[in-house]
């Protein structure tokens, strides 16, 4: 029988208050402002870049999906607007008020940890907050305020480790490959603040069809591959938005699971075709490992610590005489010195040819190799 100390206030469902809604209305429309402020500052910086035809060559794209903000005062819906560039030249706005996969404010989940350790159970979390922030505070459950909890010591792990690599001189990756891995979006973010992210399409395809039945599956399963399989990023674009069309007015779990990571899914579009195959999934670096996987859990609390992972050193090395070399790998000198793709070609407008050859003087290389 399960037991609570948390008592809740009879009617507390029927009850409304007209200051705390006042406080909310008034907080979404200061964050409204606050962003479209953000927003302008950010288009400013583009204000001289003109396309062919004298237009402003990075505009605003609508909105990204509504979303509920957990306050200490309840929930607040935000909308983060979208930037596009009409060149080709990939731009991606980030709010640094309410930034990317931030379901709360930073004094809410900080209260966390601290209600735990005044005795308040991650069972008795929810229904602690509830009270507090009203009965429409989403997202309270047991399994999610654990998997805070533990989300915080993963981005503080995290930050240690990239850390570690910048201080032993490593520059900031131009893209991250990953899947919805605890804490290290967060961390990638405060250490290589300019790194691009793209997110694993396996992944992502498995975590959307979750959201499905099983009926429906091997068609949602076709038409996301029609989205990462196109050949340009317009018409994965337009893949997209039918998929959503198709499926956001029975699924909608199921269409916001795909729409919140969207420009991040996208971002492979803006690197050579070369090495869409290695980029689009973090499934070739995670098999990599499996040797490694598969005897370590069979060797677990039979070794040391460093006895692992010297073990673990030496499966890599085996391992690693099964790796095929990266396909279009001389093309990576040119990703790292900001060489500009459009649907995986390198940039063949003058403009951008310029701006190569630019990228190429400064770093060192001849044109005939840059074009």
């Amino acid at each position: 029988m399960e037991t609570t100390n948390i008592i809740d206030f009879a009617r507390r469902d029927g009850m409304t208050d007209a200051l705390t809604e006042l406080l909310r209305t008034g907080a979404q429309e200061l964050i409204a402002t606050a962003v479209e402020a953000e927003l302008a500052s950010y288009l400013a910086q583009f204000a001289d870049m003109r396309t062919d035809s004298g237009h402003a060559a990075v505009v605003r794209n609508g909105h990204h999906p509504e979303r509920p903000l957990q306050t200490s005062i309840g929930p607040v819906s935000v909308r983060i607007p979208k930037a596009r560039s009409k060149d080709g030249t990939p731009v991606t706005f980030r709010s640094a008020l309410v930034p990317p996969y931030v379901r709360r404010t930073k004094t809410l989940e900080a209260a966390l940890p601290w209600l735990y350790l005044k005795g308040i159970s991650s069972g008795e979390m929810g229904a602690a907050l509830k009270v507090l922030l009203g009965p429409d505070a989403t997202g309270l459950s047991a399994n999610t305020v654990s998997r805070q909890l533990w989300v915080r010591e993963s981005t503080q792990s995290w930050r240690e480790v990239l850390l570690s690599l910048k201080d032993r001189g490593m520059n900031a990756p131009k893209l991250a490959i990953g899947d919805g891995a605890m804490g290290f979006w967060a961390a990638l973010e405060e250490v290589y603040p300019t790194s691009r992210q793209q997110r694993c399409w396996q992944h992502k395809t498995m975590n959307v069809l979750y959201c499905l039945p099983k009926l429906s599956q091997p068609k949602a399963k076709a038409a996301i591959h029609n989205i990462w399989q196109a050949e340009t990023k317009e018409d994965a674009e337009k893949a997209f938005d039918l998929f959503i069309k198709s499926y956001e007015a029975k699924y909608p779990k199921a269409t916001l699971c795909l729409q919140k990571d969207r420009a991040e899914l996208m971002a492979f579009f803006d690197f050579p075709a070369q090495h869409w195959q290695s980029i689009r999934t973090s499934n070739p670096i995670e098999s990599a490992f499996a040797t490694i996987r598969h005897r370590t859990k069979r060797s677990k609390g039979c070794q040391s610590r460093d006895g692992m992972l010297h073990m673990m050193f030496k499966l890599g090395q085996c391992a690693e005489q099964n790796w095929r070399k990266l396909r279009g790998f001389d093309y990576l000198a040119k990703v790292i010195t900001g060489f500009r793709f459009k649907n995986g070609i390198e940039a063949t407008t003058t403009d951008q040819i310029a701006a190569n050859l630019q990228i190429a003087q400064t770093h060192g290389v001849s044109a005939a190799a840059a074009l």
